[in-house]
């Protein structure tokens, strides 16, 4: 957890000292534009139209949500973040592809750890490489919160169903035309009298073939 202290220069004069959660609340409009600053930069980001609220509303709940986070006791488990999730499932149905959101993330990053810069001379130096490790930790977890609601889109497609003979494969070479098809062959000898298990099956799997002859030899899997 961060507080606010107050440090003594040499010459006797108090300097106040914030925290980085402090910083980040009194700077939050200034990162704000500084952000979208740079993502007008990006030819990518600007390609979907969007007017200042569309572009910049899902930040104030994200960057309080890193606040909020910085506030919490070390080693206290952070909640998961419902304004990245909600953030996620607007961006990717305004269009964006997962490395615009990704991009959208690194820069929030970039303007956060500018502005501490800015303001490193009010900075608590003993809490900041664990307030940065804690803000790179909920940025990176809120950007997975939003990746989630890309998935459906990244799925692949289900595979084409097999297309399965009932009839043994004959005894010898055969040749058969297939196009484009996943063939399954079950396989059956001349003595065998029960029928064939489902480990007895040859398969050829051919995709993007216009139209060819397949040689196949009885053989056991």
């Amino acid at each position: 957890m961060t507080t606010s202290i107050k440090s003594t220069e040499a010459n006797g004069g108090a300097v106040s000292v914030e925290s980085v959660a402090d910083i980040l609340e009194r700077e939050l409009k200034p990162l704000i534009k500084d952000w979208l600053l740079r993502v007008e930069k990006e030819t990518d980001l600007m390609r979907i139209p969007m007017n200042h609220e569309e572009r910049t509303g899902h930040l104030p709940h994200l960057l309080h949500d890193v606040i909020n986070r910085l506030h919490l006791d070390a080693g206290t488990k952070a909640p998961i973040s419902k304004a990245a999730a909600d953030h996620g499932y607007l961006r990717r149905e305004q269009g964006y592809t997962v490395a615009m959101a990704v991009e959208e993330s690194r820069l929030l990053q970039v303007s956060i750890f500018t502005m501490l810069h800015n303001d490193v001379k009010q900075l608590e130096f003993s809490q900041l490489p664990p307030d940065v490790v804690t803000i790179a930790d909920e940025v990176d977890a809120q950007l997975k919160e939003q990746m989630l609601l890309f998935m459906p889109r990244m799925l692949p497609k289900s595979p084409r169903p097999i297309k399965r003979f009932p009839r043994p494969l004959p005894t010898g070479d055969a040749s058969f035309r297939i196009v484009g098809a996943s063939l399954c062959f079950p396989l059956t000898h001349s003595s065998d009298k029960a029928a064939p298990s489902e480990s007895d099956s040859l398969c050829a799997i051919v995709q993007s073939v216009p139209s060819t002859h397949l040689i196949i030899k009885k053989s056991k899997y």
